[in-house]
């Protein structure tokens, strides 16, 4: 019989586990509940990433909203109104990036409640306008040199 012991790393924000501490290292640094996370899209699309802090303290908690229904379950009754008045100085102080709103929603505990935000759809639209900005730099190449 053989035995093997085998380490395993866990991300101290979101508890992901995995068997390389590399790899590991380098989910905390970019973890969407890391409050002090490197934005990789930020860099991709050659912006300053926004003050997370200053971000989080504009978003009220999930649990200000929390009313119980008298049967076990939960609502948050306006909560979707206090987040849409929000969103669209969110969207502008992070410059329209999907995993910076993602994150901000995440760490402040709405992202299962709030309906308004799809991380689908605004990767299509954010990867989208990253490839229809290289095809216009190809075609100016190919035709400007």
């Amino acid at each position: 019989m053989r035995k093997k012991r085998v380490w395993r790393y866990y991300c101290e924000y979101c508890g992901k586990g995995g068997c390389s501490a590399g790899a590991m290292s380098k989910h905390e640094k970019h973890c969407t509940m890391n409050p002090n996370r490197e934005c990789r899209m930020c860099e991709i699309m050659g912006e300053a990433q926004p003050d997370m802090s200053k971000l989080l303290a504009m978003l009220p908690t999930g649990e200000s909203f929390k009313k119980e229904d008298g049967f076990g379950s939960y609502s948050y009754p306006g909560l979707d109104g206090a987040v849409n008045e929000i969103m669209p100085t969110l969207l502008e102080i992070t410059n329209n990036c999907p995993m910076c709103i993602f994150s901000i929603l995440r760490q402040r505990g709405l992202l299962p409640m709030y309906q308004g935000f799809n991380l689908n759809e605004e990767l299509k639209k954010f990867w989208a306008e990253i490839n229809d900005r290289e095809d216009q730099e190809t075609v100016n190449d190919a035709l400007y040199g």
